[in-house]
């Protein structure tokens, strides 16, 4: 995703159509031309992004090769350099088909064959709030650019395109917003939606998935601040892929990964470990398993508790790698919030890896009773 954010001063003492056509000019035209460079840079066999002005710093990630690279064009145009002003006489963007000349319409743009996503600050910010994934935003910006494509004639606001989508839910993946075609969308939508048992439900719904997004945030802390504990620190492109297994996920997607894990956390008995296994909605061969710890016995000290939780999570994903043979497991430790332990540990294990000694190692432990009384449950999730 390639944005170009740009605040410029509206400015409506004079007439409304030059102040229109002043403000276009710097913002969205601005935006286009910046979005345009950029683009060139980077679908380019010589790309290289910098961290830094003065490019010396190379971003630490390589790219893809070109014939993998998915671009994303868009464009963020503000009234005024303050995000919370909206000057006189400012509405809406509008999005039209066709070219109108009218203040506040913003006709199709294109940059080759992408299309330029244009953006108000209302509107991003409104965007980037209800599709707070990575996956949910690049599923609306995806199926946004195919409908300004395949639609012949529209006239819509963004937030009222975003209300619809989310409502068209079941036509798309299942797993993130469905833009719909832009026929449909309806002056208002945002407006019900807002008022509807969905929006809040939705709402409370969505408050345990973020667990995902604070386990991606500590863990990215702790190799910033190389805080490991008994263990060298992965190299920054072994880090990168196993955040962005978690990442991948949409807020529904997290919705259910992390149910089982709140299910063993409400378990009576919290004086014993607890764990749960799951498979990932959107990739079925990757499986998460979730352990909680109670605080550790008395007398033993912290390294050597660290290094027991770590080998029950090690051995409850051999475990579970008998039992499903995904190709990969996302293997998280986390106290149980009864205790004083605040540890969280987490593991990524390659099941294309698996050899007869790790299967003879999880049919002895899973003898030993690991996982021996698992219990299989059926979850329904509504958007």
């Amino acid at each position: 995703m390639i944005f170009s954010d740009k605040a410029c001063e509206f400015r409506s003492r004079s007439d409304l159509q030059t102040a229109w056509g002043r403000w276009r000019r710097e913002a969205i035209d601005g935006s286009v031309a910046q979005l345009s460079g950029a683009f060139r840079r980077l679908s380019g066999s010589d790309a290289t992004i910098f961290l830094d002005a003065k490019g010396e710093s190379r971003l630490p990630y390589p790219l893809p090769p070109r014939e993998r690279r998915r671009f994303h064009l868009v464009a963020i145009a503000r009234p005024s350099e303050d995000p919370a002003t909206l000057p006189h006489e400012w509405h809406h963007l509008t999005c039209v088909s066709e070219v109108s000349g009218i203040p506040f319409e913003v006709e199709p743009i294109r940059i080759g064959e992408l299309p330029v996503h244009v953006f108000d600050g209302q509107a991003i910010d409104l965007l980037l709030t209800m599709l707070d994934t990575a996956p949910d935003f690049i599923a609306y910006l995806e199926g946004r650019a195919e409908a300004l494509a395949t639609s012949a004639s529209y006239r819509f606001v963004e937030e009222d395109l975003l209300a619809i989508s989310i409502q068209n839910w079941a036509a798309g993946s299942g797993l993130s917003p469905a833009v719909p075609a832009l026929t449909s969308v309806v002056k208002g939508r945002w407006a019900e939606y807002q008022k509807s048992g969905r929006a809040g439900r939705s709402t409370a719904l969505n408050t345990n998935s973020r667990t995902v997004d604070r386990i991606i945030e500590h863990f990215h802390e702790v190799f910033e601040q190389q805080l490991y504990v008994n263990e060298s620190a992965p190299g920054i492109l072994e880090h990168e892929h196993a955040l962005r297994l978690l990442a991948a996920e949409s807020r529904f997607s997290r919705r259910m990964v992390v149910t089982p894990l709140y299910d063993i956390l409400q378990e009576h008995n919290q004086s014993v470990p607890w764990t749960s296994t799951v498979p990932s909605p959107r990739e079925p061969s990757l499986r998460y398993l979730w352990l909680i710890y109670p605080d550790p016995p008395l007398g033993m000290d912290p390294d050597s508790f660290v290094r027991l939780v770590d080998a029950q999570l090690r051995h409850q994903t051999l475990v579970i790698c008998g039992e499903f043979r995904p190709s990969v497991v996302v293997a998280v430790a986390l106290p149980n919030g009864k205790g004083n332990e605040n540890v969280v540990i987490m593991r990524v294990f390659d099941g294309s890896n698996w050899t007869d000694d790790d299967r003879r190692e999880a049919q002895r432990l899973k003898e030993m009773g690991l996982f021996g009384s698992m219990t299989a449950t059926d979850y329904l999730h509504r958007p």
